[in-house]
C-alpha cells in the first residue's frame, strides 16, 4: 500500500472527514477514494442510484493525489504511435474521447461550483535532441492533419514561454493549447461533495473481501459487512488485494513527486521532457513548482526520493 505520507496536494487541501458509520446494505458499493472512484460514485448518485463510497484512509489518497495535476486532451504516448498501435480509426476515437471527458470536466466544475485551480494554460513538451525535435515536428503536423490544436515551437518561442533562461539542450518544443491543469485532491474532494449532495454517502472503511451473497455481493470491511447490489473496485494499483485473478494485469508503477518552495512565476502552462521515461513539471498559482516523473514498476512501493533530484532536472529548472 501507500506509505503513510502526504502529499503536496494532501497537504493544501481542507479536511474532508468521513463516517464510519457504515450502512448494512446499498444499492452500489464503490471501493477506492481516487478520481475513478469519486467520479463514479459521482454519476451514479446523479443518476438517483443509493451509491456508497468506501475509502481506507483518505479522499485521493493514492495515485490521485500524487501527481502533477494535469488534464490533457490526447492519446497515452504521441499520436503518430497510437495510430500505428491501435490503427487510425482507433487512435481517433480515443482522442476524441479524451476531448469530450475535458468538455464534461468543465461542464462539472461549473454546476457543481467545484473550486480546484482549473486553468488551461495548454502544454508544452521540450524538445532535447534532434531525435525529439523530429518526431515532435512530425506529430505537430499529423494533429493538425486531424484537425486538433497543435504548433511547433523553436527555441526561441519556447524561450519567450519560460521565465528563465533555457539549458543548451532545449532545442524547442511542441505545443497543444487548451491542455489544462488543476489540484487534483481538491477535485476529488468537490466530486464526493457534489455526490454527497446527489443522495450518496461516503465512509472510511477498508475492504479486506469481496464474496457472493446469492444474487448480491457480500463485502467484509474493517467496520463490518455490508450487502450491495453491485461492487465498482477502483483501488487502482491495488486491485489484486481484492482481485487476485488480475495480479499479472495491473501492478503498482512508482512515479516521484517534489514540491518545491513556492517562487516567482517562471511558466504557466504543463511542461513536460522525456529524459527517462517522461517527467512533467508545474507551477501552481501559489508559485510552488512541483516536478515528477521517473516511472518504474514497484511491487515494494519502494525507490529513492532522489529520482527527481537528477543533475539534468537542474540544468533543466535552474532560475
Amino acid at each position: 500500500m501507500v506509505p503513510e505520507s502526504f502529499s503536496y496536494w494532501q497537504r493544501t487541501s481542507p479536511l474532508f472527514s468521513l463516517s464510519t458509520d457504515l450502512p448494512n446494505v446499498s444499492d452500489v458499493a464503490i471501493i477506492g477514494g481516487g478520481l475513478s472512484g469519486a467520479a463514479t460514485c459521482y454519476w451514479l448518485a446523479r443518476a438517483g442510484v443509493r451509491a456508497v463510497l468506501l475509502e481506507r484512509r483518505a479522499l485521493a489518497d493514492g495515485a490521485t493525489g500524487r501527481n502533477g495535476g494535469f488534464v490533457r486532451a490526447g492519446t497515452a504516448g504521441p499520436y503518430p504511435e497510437a495510430m500505428a498501435r491501435l490503427g487510425p480509426q482507433t487512435a481517433r476515437a480515443v482522442m476524441d474521447i479524451t476531448y469530450e471527458n475535458r468538455a464534461l470536466l468543465r461542464q462539472v466544475l461549473q454546476e457543481e461550483e467545484i473550486s480546484c485551480d482549473y486553468r488551461e494554460p495548454g502544454a508544452l513538451q521540450l524538445a532535447l535532441t534532434e531525435d525529439q525535435s523530429k518526431e515532435q515536428r512530425q506529430e505537430v503536423d499529423l494533429l493538425q492533419a486531424e484537425g486538433f490544436s497543435a504548433q511547433w515551437l523553436e527555441r526561441a518561442q519556447v524561450q519567450a514561454m519560460i521565465n528563465t533562461p533555457l539549458a543548451s539542450e532545449i532545442l524547442g518544443g511542441c505545443f497543444l493549447p487548451e491542455q489544462g491543469l488543476l489540484h487534483s485532491a481538491r477535485l476529488v474532494q468537490g466530486l464526493v461533495h457534489a455526490a454527497l449532495r446527489h443522495g450518496a454517502t461516503a465512509y472510511q472503511a477498508e475492504a479486506s473481501e469481496i464474496g457472493r451473497d446469492g444474487a448480491n455481493v457480500r463485502l467484509r470491511t474493517s467496520q463490518g459487512n455490508m450487502v450491495a447490489s453491485k461492487v465498482i473496485v477502483a483501488i487502482n494499483a491495488w486491485t489484486s488485494t481484492l482481485l487476485p485473478e488480475l495480479t499479472p494485469v495491473i501492478v503498482p508503477v512508482l512515479e516521484q513527486m517534489q514540491a518545491y518552495e513556492a517562487i516567482d512565476p517562471i511558466f504557466s502552462m504543463a511542461l513536460s521532457v522525456h529524459m527517462n521515461t517522461g517527467e512533467y513539471m508545474q507551477q501552481t498559482p501559489s508559485g510552488t513548482l512541483l516536478i515528477g516523473g521517473y516511472g518504474s514498476v514497484a511491487p515494494n512501493a519502494g525507490g529513492s526520493r532522489k529520482a527527481c533530484q537528477h543533475p539534468r532536472y537542474k540544468r533543466l529548472s535552474r532560475q
